[in-house]
């Protein structure tokens, strides 16, 4: 898991309101998008946190699988709160 990428990228707000489209395919490929953009910060962050390689990756997908499109975080984002 190497390489570059570990840092949190300013958010692309034009990419969260594209997120909120009723298109189901086209959220669903924005969500992809974040989702790549930010698995490795994510993986890292836990990773620093003392975790195994593969307990970072299980809990890094679990994160994004339960909490981000679980709870429609994405969809829920609002620029004027950060």
């Amino acid at each position: 898991m190497g390489g570059k990428n570990v840092a949190f990228k300013t958010t692309n707000w034009a990419d969260i309101r594209h997120a909120k489209t009723q298109n189901e395919i086209q959220r669903r490929i924005i969500i992809d998008k974040i989702i790549k953009q930010y698995w490795k910060p994510v993986y890292c962050y836990i990773r620093r946190k003392g975790h195994t390689n593969e307990s970072a990756k299980d809990l890094t997908q679990g994160f994004f699988y339960e909490i981000v499109v679980g709870r429609q975080l994405v969809q829920k984002a609002d620029r004027s709160k950060g």
